[in-house]
């Protein structure tokens, strides 16, 4: 699921008041001389600038209740290194250490003051396992030989992301003030993690490197 697609996606079933809408944050400054409403009218223009590049890669946060969820996507290439089927003993390697990384959240995300129970997560490397497969298989059983055939007929360049969503539950969430993520460590192709939350009645974007890493919730 693509990032823009998916933020549409939570704001029209989360239930947080945010001043009669659920934009994403980042709409509600003004930035480079634009209003928000000029922000929102180019949001088709938005979704196709700020799509897969390398070097970046996108984390959101929302709170409903006492649920949160968090989404990580990236290009493949800041993950693993390459955009296609693992091939070699040396992509099958580091295609194992994502895995494996981001099926341990909790060396990937410290929630403070107090931590949130994790419920259940998924992930995505349907692009550049081999045969296509998904861990959670949510994905078109496609060869990769037909794909990138079908890629070279229409023009479409071959980006692959990966996307890992987590649940949790906070028993005060209230009291949530912060979380820190080692993603830009683990992962230090990364250059930029763009951050979208919407907690607690508040919303505000950030932007994480490889020196900064805590995310305030106010």
């Amino acid at each position: 699921m693509k990032w823009d697609i998916f933020v549409t996606t939570l704001c029209f079933t989360c239930f947080i008041p945010f001043s009669g809408h659920c934009a994403p944050a980042e709409h509600e400054h003004t930035h480079d001389g634009h209003t928000d409403s000029d922000h929102h009218l180019n949001s088709d223009h938005h979704a196709e600038t700020q799509g897969h590049v390398h070097g970046k890669a996108q984390l959101l946060i929302v709170m409903e209740g006492s649920a949160l969820q968090v989404q990580f996507e990236s290009p493949a290439a800041n993950m693993v290194g390459f955009e296609h089927p693992a091939q070699t003993q040396q992509e099958k390697s580091a295609l194992n250490r994502a895995q494996q990384l981001l099926a341990k959240p909790t060396q990937l995300f410290e929630f403070k003051p107090k931590p949130c129970q994790l419920i259940d997560y998924s992930t995505d490397f349907s692009g550049v396992e081999t045969g296509g497969l998904s861990h959670d298989h949510h994905f078109d059983d496609q060869s990769s030989e037909g794909e990138n055939r079908r890629n070279e007929n229409t023009g479409e360049q071959n980006h692959k992301e990966i996307t890992a969503i987590y649940h949790y539950r906070c028993d005060q969430p209230q009291k949530l003030t912060s979380l820190t993520t080692s993603l830009t460590e683990q992962f230090q192709a990364i250059e930029r993690l763009e951050v979208q939350w919407l907690v607690n009645g508040r919303q505000a974007a950030t932007t994480l490197d490889n020196r900064q890493h805590d995310i305030t919730f106010r």
